[in-house]
């Protein structure tokens, strides 16, 4: 900007080329904090340095790098998320299942995946499943890295364990236990680790509370 002081003594053909000069310099100023295209003041495009003592609300934020100092979070809003396929799972009864009729045992290598009539089969396509103990539980999913995670449901009458099959092979099968008693406390969350395509896959503990048996 020219801070040339106009006074009587400016030369008159001296005058329009400060006065422009300033008011180009003064427009472009502007344009940093002021849309004139919208009629609205506008934040800065670029911000570099130390900007100190400034407060704001954000509705949304992107921000491609973020380096913070000290960082003090107060909530003034209280967002809850609601799990609803965990309630429905909890609340809803067991009826997804199917019992293979065909083949009595899991040493069939002649269908695949083997699904044998001592276990009621699940294809794993929710997140929840709650089961009861009046039967044993087999979990298709072909997926390396699939996870779920069980319910046990303790308003069952019987007081057998429950039996989850973890895991099929040629060398035999692993099961996973829970007690009765212990299924009222007791979540677990499986995670396939590997699929066969003749025995199907192989589940592993994630995740879990409370007492259960692999054996």
């Amino acid at each position: 900007m020219d801070f040339t002081r106009l006074s009587l003594s400016t030369l008159i053909p001296q005058i329009p080329k400060i006065v422009n000069d300033n008011f180009d310099a003064m427009n472009n100023y502007m344009n940093i904090f002021y849309d004139s295209s919208v009629g609205i003041i506008i934040k800065p495009i670029t911000t570099s340095g130390s900007v100190k003592g400034t407060t704001g609300e954000f509705v949304n934020v992107v921000v491609d790098n973020l380096t913070v100092k000290k960082q003090f979070t107060n909530w003034y809003e209280n967002y809850t998320t609601v799990d609803k396929e965990w309630v429905d799972t909890w609340n809803g009864g067991d009826v997804s299942t199917r019992i293979p009729s065909s083949y009595a045992s899991l040493s069939d290598a002649s269908i695949w995946p083997i699904e044998a009539s001592t276990y009621e089969w699940k294809n794993v396509i929710k997140p929840y499943y709650k089961l009861g103990n009046d039967v044993s539980y087999g979990f298709q999913n072909n997926v390396v890295g699939q996870e779920f995670q069980i319910m046990f449901n303790h308003d069952v009458s019987t007081g057998q364990q429950y039996r989850i099959l973890m895991e099929a092979s040629i060398g035999g099968i692993l099961n996973l236990y829970v007690n009765y008693q212990d299924a009222s406390t007791t979540y677990v969350k499986l995670i396939t680790t590997s699929f066969d395509a003749s025995y199907g896959p192989t589940w592993t503990v994630k995740s879990y509370q409370g007492n259960y048996t692999i054996q």
